[in-house]
């Protein structure tokens, strides 16, 4: 929570924090009411093995960051490349085309949770 003051104290709004799933089931669930206390404010979890264990970002996302879409993302079967799977056959493929653009990296926070 702490986290979150500091990003409204440098003008935004706390609206997300992004946590390692590690620490999301070990720290948050079935520990005490914070998850509920930070859905009922509006901040939504992201759980991910993006961010190293022990490690949280919390953000203005909203107002700090904008994911675009580049509308030529491809998500098909397609034939896996040889010696990729145990056995041939069709595969999930993707390629997802995006950009993160950061217009005001003061709205984001880490912190650590030891």
């Amino acid at each position: 929570l702490n986290a979150c003051a500091q990003v409204e104290q440098m003008g935004g709004s706390a609206d997300g924090i992004v946590i390692n799933s590690l620490d999301f089931y070990a720290h948050l669930v079935g520990q005490s009411s914070l998850l509920s206390d930070l859905a009922s404010m509006g901040i939504r979890l992201c759980r991910t093995r993006m961010v190293n264990p022990g490690t949280i970002i919390v953000g203005d996302f909203t107002a700090a960051a904008t994911l675009y879409d580049s509308q030529r993302s491809v998500i098909r079967f397609a034939e896996a490349p040889p010696g990729i799977f145990p056995r041939e056959g069709l595969a999930a493929y993707g390629e997802v085309y995006t950009t993160l653009a950061v217009h005001l990296p003061t709205h984001f926070f880490v912190a650590s949770l030891t």
